[in-house]
């Protein structure tokens, strides 16, 4: 290959992964979309990789053992994938779970204490369930985005999390469920946490009430409330939606 002993960063399907199967000690960033049929393709040391993003196409996952990554920090897992990958997740600052029911995340977050950034968009075979997990502590989070997929609704789940470090919260309505100060103020409390941006999504009440967020949470500068949204976690982050007293915080924050 022209990159000689360069690291690799690779986005690659079934047709051609093949190729770079004796190259694996060389991969760093790794996007796959296929159907892994046989873990052979990333069954192995590979000791630069960094980045790991799993999408599976098919129903022929089977179950995959990812050992001897010792730099892997970032891991987004995508469908199917989610319940049968198993990697050390010990050492993840990162983590993204799409398309997963909210007790295959159970036993994953809870081998991962180091989290820094974690993104779950939950789904559930029936429209709406009331989850009942056990309490989870990550206690180097810093941000957290959890959404609903698909129109799912699942209700106590962002209670089970404590989460001491945690400055920013991306949310959909739903996650707040019904009252949704009172429930903020439960999750602050019982975490402990200082935050200081909470954006939620899917709002339909009126600016009036969303006033009673910045009365009820003073010590927090940035809240953002949009409509439905649909976006990928990195779009998410970007859109500005519909924030109160959203001029005053850019002001403030242009100023430092």
């Amino acid at each position: 290959m022209r990159s000689g002993t360069l690291p690799l960063s690779i986005q690659v399907d079934s047709d051609i992964f093949a190729t770079f199967v004796p190259h694996r000690v060389r991969y760093e960033h790794v996007k796959l979309g296929l159907d892994i049929s046989t873990h052979s393709a990333i069954d192995g040391p590979m000791p630069l990789l960094r980045h790991l993003d799993l999408d599976p196409t098919g129903e022929n996952t089977v179950g995959i053992t990812i050992h001897d990554v010792p730099l892997l920090r970032t891991v987004i897992l995508t469908g199917i994938i989610v319940s049968r990958v198993n990697l050390p997740w010990e050492q993840l600052t990162s983590l993204t779970l799409k398309l997963v029911l909210p007790g295959e995340c159970v036993p994953i977050l809870q081998q991962s204490p180091n989290l820094v950034h974690c993104t779950l968009h939950l789904w559930t075979r029936s429209q709406v369930i009331n989850h009942l997990g056990p309490e989870i502590t990550l206690p180097r989070l810093d941000s957290l985005v959890l959404k609903m997929s698909h129109g799912a609704v699942v209700t106590g789940f962002l209670p089970t999390l404590i989460v001491p470090a945690l400055r920013s919260l991306n949310c959909s309505e739903q996650v707040l469920e019904s009252n949704l100060v009172d429930s903020l103020k439960s999750f602050i409390s019982k975490s402990g946490c200082q935050m200081g941006h909470v954006r939620v999504t899917g709002i339909s009440r009126v600016s009036s009430e969303l006033n009673s967020f910045r009365d009820a949470f003073p010590s927090i500068r940035n809240f953002v409330f949009a409509g439905p949204d649909d976006t990928t976690d990195d779009e998410a982050s970007d859109d500005e939606g519909n924030s109160s007293d959203a001029s005053d915080d850019k002001s403030s924050s242009d100023s430092e």
